[in-house]
């Protein structure tokens, strides 16, 4: 028994540090992923210290650090030539869905292919970043991110109007999180999309913009890239001095992305200026560090420079080097060209795709919407007229148990008529009855009803002769002021016409008036007669 016990406890240490271990490995990954984004090359120093944890990790570890590395790879400049790593991270998050981590994976993906010079998987690694990102809680900052980079992709082979677009979304996202440094770099590419379509008013009011807002950030890199941007604007409308006033062109350029960029704006400058010598120096360094587009603006530059000396022999050299790379680039574009036209035409049906998809779960959720709501109508219009019919026939099943009784009073009353008669004599000694009985017989003369004083002691007498008289009415049906008159006078068995003078109607409407209260009462068709017999029954 001691030794079981022994076993166990063992077994649940180990588990317990076990699972100790494996939470605070990943809790120091999410650490590192966070400094990635602040400073990439310490977050690959923390990676390699936890190499021998890794190598023992999950799957799930170790394809969140996996991702971290290319991430933090990326963020430091350092070019991929493989994508064999973020593959095998893709196809983790594609059978291990996880709503956060699966669109940085296609994201970075995208970069890679961008590396490899792949524009068009490329494309399709944004979009599926794009979608992925909108499945869940959109991250605004990593769309922000896609808009940017696709839309870099379809500025640089030439579809502005499309890298427009996706810039200025790009902007909305880093509005939305405001985060200054993106919303500079977006101003600066949406006014490098208008230069491109030598549109050049709208270029330098986005380039200001963006030179004018980092200014505020005091940031110097961020400074020095929207200054040249604004430089170039400046310089290819002549505007020398105002190029010179941005930027102090130096031969001390440093290795950076940005190197082709920085080197064609300072020779365009120098050149510009008359200093032929720095701008040779420039053009030089661009055959060593440019990228294809540099050297060819170098090839370009030193044609016109020999020229300008007179050394043609120079000249034709450098000018068959920039026919050749010229053509290498033709031969580039040309290739890329169809399939990148393909690659957006399709990228931007299945844009039209997924809009057209959403509409359409939309339109189907407000049909369903509106099918519940109508179905619910129905219900409770079915309910309504279920509830409003049971109803009618309580009140038709009272109505009818109500007039047996009165019946069956009436009944009574004809058996029992001495004691009716005799109220009958009571009434007609009041001096309330004499005067009815007064008016009545003087109405030819007189045309004169009960005044409103008299009514009420019509009223007292009748109820104090016939106890609860009124109440008694109304809880056959709640008559008006009218009706009662019409009741209080068939109880003292005034006839029709003179019940109309007394209250001023016609013989007609008083008989249509007894026999509507029968039929209100009682849900049934009667005679006036019929209501008499219910008032004298009372």
């Amino acid at each position: 028994m001691n030794k079981l016990l022994g076993i166990i406890t063992v077994f649940a240490t180990a588990l317990i540090v076990s699972c100790g271990s494996n939470f605070h490995g990943r809790a120091r990954l999410a650490l590192i992923d966070s400094l990635a984004d602040r400073n990439p090359h310490a977050a690959l120093a923390k990676l390699d210290s936890m190499s021998q944890w890794l190598d023992d990790a999950s799957e799930a570890a170790q394809s969140y650090a996996a991702l971290i590395r290319i991430k933090a790879e990326d963020k430091a400049y350092i070019k991929h030539h493989s994508d064999l790593a973020i593959n095998k991270v893709v196809n983790y998050y594609e059978q291990n869905p996880d709503g956060r981590l699966l669109p940085i994976a296609y994201y970075y993906a995208a970069r890679i292919c961008c590396d490899m010079n792949r524009p068009i998987p490329a494309l399709g690694y944004f979009q599926k970043a794009e979608q992925a990102a909108k499945a869940t809680l959109p991250d605004k900052r990593l769309l922000g991110k896609i808009y940017s980079q696709s839309a870099t992709i379809f500025d640089y082979r030439g579809f502005h109007q499309q890298a427009l677009k996706r810039y200025k979304l790009a902007y909305e996202m880093s509005n939305a999180v405001k985060d200054t440094t993106d919303i500079v770099y977006n101003l600066r590419d949406i006014g490098g999309v208008f230069f491109s379509l030598e549109r050049k008013d709208s270029a330098e009011f986005y380039y200001k913009k963006a030179y004018s807002l980092a200014v505020k950030t005091k940031d110097k890199d961020l400074l020095e890239n929207t200054e040249q941007a604004l430089a170039v604007s400046y310089l290819y409308d002549g505007n020398i001095e105002k190029a010179k006033r941005l930027i102090t062109p130096t031969l001390n350029i440093k290795d950076s992305i940005d190197i082709s960029a920085e080197l064609s704006i300072y020779a365009d400058l120098y050149s510009k200026t008359n200093k032929p010598d720095s701008s040779i120096m420039c053009y030089n360094k661009l055959l060593v560090y440019g990228n294809i587009y540099g050297k060819q603006a170098a090839y370009k530059g030193l044609v016109k420079h020999y020229i300008n000396i007179g050394e043609n022999e120079k000249a034709s050299d450098f000018f068959n080097l920039y026919t050749d790379i010229s053509d290498s680039i033709r031969e580039i574009n040309a290739s890329e060209g169809v399939a990148t036209s393909l690659a957006i035409y399709n990228y931007e049906q299945r844009e039209k795709e997924n809009n057209k998809l959403k509409a359409d779960s939309q339109r189907e959720r407000l049909l369903a919407v509106i099918l519940l709501m109508t179905c619910l109508f129905l219900l409770a219009f079915i309910l309504y007229l279920y509830s409003k019919n049971k109803h009618k026939a309580d009140v038709m099943r009272l109505k009818d148990e109500k007039l047996k009784l009165l019946e069956n009073e009436i009944e009574k009353q004809k058996a029992n008529s001495t004691v009716r008669d005799e109220k009958i004599s009571q009434l007609t000694l009041t001096t309330i009855y004499k005067t009815l009985i007064k008016k009545i017989d003087d109405w030819d003369n007189s045309q004169s009803s009960l005044t409103a004083e008299e009514w009420l002691e019509l009223d007292r007498i009748l109820n104090e002769t016939y106890e609860n008289f009124h109440s008694n009415v109304s809880a056959i049906y709640s008559v008006s002021t009218f009706e009662y008159k019409v009741c209080m006078l068939i109880k003292l068995k005034i006839s029709p016409t003179n019940i109309g003078r007394m209250t001023n109607h016609s013989k007609e409407s008083i008989t249509a008036t007894r026999r509507r209260l029968y039929e209100k009462a009682f849900g049934k068709k009667g005679k006036p007669s019929d209501w008499d017999n219910v008032i004298l029954s009372l």
